[in-house]
């Protein structure tokens, strides 16, 4: 991908009023700013220098560089219109974005004059997702936007998370995904025909063992059909049976329309013994309730007293009389004393305190009163409540035969009748049981086909997921680490060859170790280095991933933005990090170079953009 900015435009952005800045082939370009706002209390801090490159990063990612995405409208001016416009060539398309902030969200996506949009801003985003995918704050922030204090650098990543970031960005991470995804369907694939197979075995066996049982039932009933059998005797016994169960389902009927009598006689005692205790309840709930009102009354005019005390010492405590960048005192800024309105506030608390301490003593008495009150109810209670259970217990038990003796004159009854009906059709049945015996056992010869037939189908489908289940444990175990290595290792070269050129030695190392990867300079992890060191091996490494892009994925940018790239180091270190970005930066068209450090470093420069915010807090853009 071969990535081309041709111009942005920033409306009400930040600082900004509206202004262009026109990228294309200035060269070695240096970026000064100058503060005219007399509230900022600086000369060049805060004029804007950065703003318009987290302009260009907004414009595509809808967030700052710095990974803000909310407040960037310039509180300065009243119009409430605020947007940013990019334009820039990516290989052979034109494209124009147009991001609105204010009034309302909104996003404008013309690709080769043609208007692309979607119509909200996530439908718009995910359409300029397609077109340009790679164009992520983390690929900007790592290769176009280069910066000491910005999120995206390589090095504020945890080891293992900077071998995430350049999994990302060499695409490794998308291609070990996208394997993953083809032996996660395969897999999903598999393992529904595994569990389609077992639900067949189990529905056949289920089945096999359902005719099996009844491949016995049935000979059972042949065997008792063939044997001579005296039908008036078995009817005669069982109408003995029914006409006995008979008589003592009316006997419990009886006694379980007693219980229900006795039943409503101790539940009506309960219900006047619950009322008195709910009267009683309320009687302390409510003298409690008063209590509590009263005091959450001066409890909210204590809290809220002393919350207006902390906002007025937190205000006091809040100015700032020492000057952030240069540790001076600031002229006419005087920050008043707070003893007075902390002593009050030390009051206040100790009045809280103590009216907390007797809340809580009044609390534990009511709490007090009310467990009294439950155990005078359960004393009052419990004979009654144990009488309402024996009456219970006697009640389901009378219940629990009523049910058994409804259920054996039911079952009496369709054994008489049964054996009616078989003594009718005795010779009848005989042969009809034969012949559902031969049909079951025909039906079990064909599940046991079907089930060995199954089986090997199910040793099938194990060996492909035994087989895919190796395949993703390479990916996620091995594979990760291949495809990184030819990637780590151009970047290993890259580093030593920078380091020789800035440090003047080969001493940085740039390594995968294991699930990490651990950069050091003279055997020093960078967490140790000083701030120059760091500075300097943050910039080696960075432009060692830009040349990355391009080996692996042919990817180049016309711009490149250095912000505050030179902070902590003396002229001499300074001289050679300027010397190795002018022989690096050959192949970029507009190389911007934003320091305070400017005048006393002679930076070389073709051209000079000034940001310039005026005394009204409005940045604007000069060009020299």
């Amino acid at each position: 991908m071969y990535l081309k900015f041709q111009k942005v435009v920033l409306h009400n952005f930040l600082s900004y009023g509206h202004s262009e800045i026109d990228l294309l082939d200035k060269r070695y370009c240096l970026v000064s700013g100058v503060n005219n706002d007399k509230k900022d209390n600086a000369t060049s801090n805060g004029a804007g220098k950065s703003s318009w490159g987290s302009a260009i990063c907004f414009a595509l990612t809808g967030e700052t560089i710095q990974g803000i995405s909310s407040g960037i409208k310039n509180i300065n001016i009243s119009e409430d219109l605020c947007y940013v416009e990019l334009y820039f060539i990516v290989d052979d398309n034109e494209y124009k974005i147009t991001r609105y902030k204010n009034p309302k969200s909104d996003l404008k996506i013309i690709v080769n004059d043609k208007d692309v949009s979607g119509k909200g801003v996530r439908e718009s985003e995910a359409v300029l997702n397609k077109y340009i995918p790679d164009l992520t704050s983390q690929l900007i922030g790592s290769i176009i936007i280069l910066g000491q204090g910005l999120p995206y650098k390589f090095s504020n990543n945890t080891p293992s998370g900077r071998k995430e970031v350049l999994e990302k960005l060499s695409k490794s991470d998308f291609m070990i995904q996208d394997l993953k995804d083809r032996i996660n369907e395969r897999s999903k694939i598999l393992t529904q025909n595994l569990r389609e197979v077992e639900d067949k075995i189990l529905a056949d066996s289920s089945n096999k063992t359902l005719l099996l049982k009844q491949i016995s039932e049935q000979e059972e009933v042949i065997e008792t059909l063939k044997q001579p059998r005296d039908f008036t005797s078995e009817i005669s016994s069982l109408e003995t049976k029914l006409a006995e169960t008979t008589s003592l389902l009316q006997r419990v009927k009886s006694q379980i329309s007693e219980n229900d009598v006795k039943n409503n006689e101790k539940n009506n005692l309960l219900s006047n013994k619950d009322k008195e205790k709910l009267a009683a309840i309320t009687a302390e709930n409510n003298e409690f309730n008063t209590f509590k009102s009263s005091y959450f009354e001066k409890k909210s005019t204590l809290t809220a007293t002393i919350n207006s005390l902390n906002t007025k010492i937190n205000s006091i405590k809040a100015i700032k009389d020492i000057c952030p960048t240069c540790g001076q005192h600031i002229p006419n800024v005087i920050k008043p004393s707070t003893e007075t309105e902390e002593c009050e506030r030390l009051q206040l608390n100790k009045q809280l305190e103590e009216l907390n301490i007797k809340y809580t003593g009044f609390e534990k008495i009511h709490i007090s009163e009310l467990q009294q009150i439950e155990q005078i109810y359960a004393r009052d209670t419990g004979d009654i409540l144990n009488d309402l259970r024996i009456i219970k217990q006697q009640t389901d038990f009378g219940r629990k035969q009523e049910a058994e003796y409804n259920q054996i004159i039911v079952t009496l009854t369709t054994q008489i009748n049964k054996i009616n009906l078989e003594k009718n059709q005795f010779i009848e049945n005989l042969r009809n049981a034969e012949n559902v015996l031969h049909n079951l056992t025909l039906g079990v010869e064909k599940l046991d086909k079907e089930i060995l037939y199954n089986i090997c189908g199910k040793d099938d489908v194990s060996k492909h997921i035994s087989v895919i289940n190796q395949m993703n444990t390479l990916v996620k175990r091995d594979f990760r680490g291949y495809l990184l290595s030819n990637v780590i290792s151009f970047i290993e070269s890259k580093v030593k060859e920078y380091s020789l050129e800035i440090f003047g030695n080969d001493l940085l190392a740039f390594a995968l170790n294991g699930n990490n990867i651990d950069i050091s300079y003279c055997g020093k992890p960078f967490e140790n280095l000083s701030g120059g060191e760091k500075t300097r091996v943050d910039l080696i490494i960075q432009f060692a991933i830009r040349d990355m892009m391009s080996r692996f994925l042919n990817f180049s940018c016309n711009i490149l933005l250095l912000d505050e790239c030179l902070d902590f180091l003396d002229a001499t270190a300074a001289e050679a990090v300027l010397n190795f970005i002018a022989n690096y930066t050959d192949d970029v068209d507009s190389t911007f170079i934003i320091s305070h450090h400017a005048q006393e470093l002679e930076i070389p420069y073709d051209s000079e953009l000034i940001v310039i915010k005026n005394e009204n807090g409005i940045s604007d853009i000069n060009w020299r």
